[in-house]
């Protein structure tokens, strides 16, 4: 593992955590940041983030924190992702309320270049892989 972390720290690698709001995700996301291994993005309402962080400890300087529901970007993937599911029926109003889900934001993020990968999965309920393949492909 030395060898791994030692060919990814320093490259400014950015990755999503779409469940910013899961006590996992910000641990590893301060891990990931404290080791210059990548640059996390966590995915959430900010408030309800910013509380969780305070309540285990966990520094999120350095740490950038977007609420998909309320981001600028959210128009623009939206349209984005319904141009990719038009063939599907998707309105731009569907795509809309998709995209302010927070696996369908990190995979737009992906998309658009705003994110080199995106770690998902820590609640397999979500679903985490249909955003994957209907955007990232």
């Amino acid at each position: 593992m030395d060898s791994v972390r030692e060919r990814v720290r320093g490259r400014g690698r950015r990755v999503v955590f779409p469940e910013g709001g899961d006590e996992r995700a910000l641990r590893a996301a301060a891990l990931l940041r404290d080791q210059q291994l990548l640059q996390p993005t966590l995915l959430g309402d900010v408030a309800a983030v910013r509380r969780l962080a305070t309540s285990i400890a966990v520094d999120l300087a350095g740490i950038e924190v977007r609420d998909p529901a309320h981001d600028a970007s959210r128009a623009g993937f939206a349209a984005a992702y319904q141009e990719l599911r038009k063939h599907k029926g998707v309105t731009l109003q569907e795509a809309s309320e998709r995209i302010a889900q927070p696996h369908y934001f990190g995979a737009s993020m992906v998309r658009a270049g705003e994110a080199d990968g995106m770690v998902s999965g820590l609640d397999s309920a979500t679903k985490p892989f249909l955003p994957a393949f209907e955007i990232v492909r």
